[in-house]
């Protein structure tokens, strides 16, 4: 196994979970499996004194999926089940320095290229995603800046083809 020096949680043995340079690195969440396999995956993910992201199950794979995610004295995410997959799918999501936002449960979503890449950034918020932002860009940067989005079942197939770093 690589190292992920100041991971707090339990990490499934999969063989698969947390793997990759760096990966966990610094992340709080109370269950990964089957989740944060890539470089900087899931690294960072809910840094916060007192912070813990909900379980993770089937989510988080990919370069830099999930890196930041809920990065902020006040950010949070609740839990995901086979979301935010591939490249910086959920990168910086529900973060922002001390103010950070939030993201209810994720599932089945955000699984592309990009897809919900900084989604509730800035004290946004987004309540739940159920079989959403599955395209590329489809979500970057939705409920930016103060921005809410309440639930979100079955929308945004269609990428804007946003560009983001």
């Amino acid at each position: 196994p690589l190292s992920n020096p100041g991971f707090t949680g339990t990490v499934c043995a999969d063989d698969y979970s947390c793997m990759g340079h760096l990966s966990c690195s610094g992340a709080k969440i109370k269950l990964v499996s089957n989740s944060c396999y890539g470089k900087l995956a899931c690294e960072y993910v809910e840094n916060r004194n007192d912070g813990n992201a909900g379980p993770m199950v089937d989510s988080c794979n990919g370069y830099k999926a999930c890196q930041y995610m809920a990065y902020g004295s006040a950010a949070d995410v609740v839990g995901m089940l086979g979301s935010c997959n591939g490249y910086k799918a959920c990168y910086y999501a529900a973060a922002m320095g001390s103010i950070g936002g939030s993201i209810g449960y994720l599932e089945n979503s955000c699984n592309a290229k990009k897809a919900c890449y900084k989604m509730a950034y800035f004290d946004g918020t987004i309540h739940s995603m159920l079989d959403s932002c599955n395209s590329p860009a489809a979500c970057e940067s939705a409920a930016m800046n103060h921005g809410y989005i309440g639930p979100v079942e079955s929308s945004c197939a269609c990428g804007q083809g946003g560009g983001g770093g």
